[in-house]
C-alpha cells in the first residue's frame, strides 16, 4: 500500500495536546485524548464522527468515562468496547486500563480489567484482536526489561 502525506487534524489548536487517536473498523469514529476546555480533568477520551467524509466536532465522552485525573490511550473494539487506560478511577497503581460498554449510544459501565492485566504499575495502551481472546498492551510493571515494555495476553 502506498501512504498518503500526512495532514494535521481539523481540530489541532496548539494551546492543547490531542493524542492517542483510535480510528474504529469502519471509521465512522475517530476517540482521541485531549486537555482542550471543558473537560472532566487533565485528559479526556473524545471522539468525532464521520458523516460525509467530514469530522463532526469533538464530543465529550462524559462522566462516566472521564474523570477528574487522566484518561488516555482509547482503543474501540470491533464488539463496541472501548478500552482506555486511566489514574482516576478507582484502581490498582497508577494507570489502570478499563473497559467501558453503552447502550443505546451512551457509556453505562467502567470496568477495570483487574490483574492479569492490571498491576500496581502503569497500564496503558489496550489493543485486543478481533477475536477476543488475545491482545497487548504496555506496562512499566516490576519485572520488565525497561522504562515500558509491551505484554501479549491470551484469554484462557
Amino acid at each position: 500500500p502506498q501512504w498518503t502525506p500526512p495532514r494535521t487534524f481539523i481540530f489541532n489548536d496548539s494551546a492543547y495536546s490531542f493524542a492517542h487517536p483510535c480510528i474504529e473498523p469502519d471509521e465512522k469514529m475517530l476517540f482521541f485524548t485531549s486537555d482542550m476546555k471543558g473537560g472532566y480533568g487533565g485528559t479526556d477520551i473524545y471522539v468525532c464522527f464521520n458523516i460525509d467524509n467530514k469530522w463532526t466536532d469533538p464530543i465529550n465522552l462524559g462522566p462516566v468515562i472521564n474523570t477528574a485525573g487522566n484518561e488516555l490511550y482509547p482503543f474501540y473494539s470491533e464488539n463496541g468496547d472501548l478500552y482506555f487506560s486511566s489514574d482516576g478511577h478507582l484502581g490498582m497503581g497508577g494507570y489502570d486500563i478499563y473497559k467501558a460498554k453503552q447502550k443505546d449510544g451512551e457509556w453505562i459501565t467502567v470496568e477495570n480489567l483487574k490483574f492479569p492485566i492490571n498491576s500496581s504499575g502503569d497500564d496503558l495502551s489496550f489493543y485486543i484482536m478481533p477475536d477476543q481472546k488475545q491482545g497487548y498492551f504496555s506496562s512499566n510493571r516490576k519485572g520488565g526489561k525497561g522504562m515500558e515494555d509491551i505484554y501479549y495476553f491470551k484469554r484462557k
